[in-house]
């Protein structure tokens, strides 16, 4: 599990708390910060799916999928309809 507070982001275990400084930035939104996250989740996942509404989110996604290297997928809608 990952924390982020402020522009340091920290990797959480069972048995430890440490600094994951490749994860550590400066972005204002979360928005940008989310594909940091993928692509460090990409060295290591088989597929990513990013769960959310916001438009701004998904063209973000369409940019930047090429720099992730594995399928990239956004899910939305509610309970009863994806």
């Amino acid at each position: 599990m990952y924390l982020v507070y402020d522009e340091i982001c920290f990797m959480l275990s069972e048995q430890s708390v440490e600094i994951a400084e490749n994860l550590n930035a400066n972005h204002e939104e979360a928005d940008t910060r989310l594909f940091l996250h993928a692509k460090n989740a990409a060295l290591t996942k088989e597929a990513i799916v990013i769960v959310c509404e916001d438009t701004d989110v998904f063209v973000l996604g369409v940019a930047n999928a090429t720099l992730i290297n594995i399928p990239l997928y956004m899910k939305r809608g509610s309970q009863n309809t994806t």
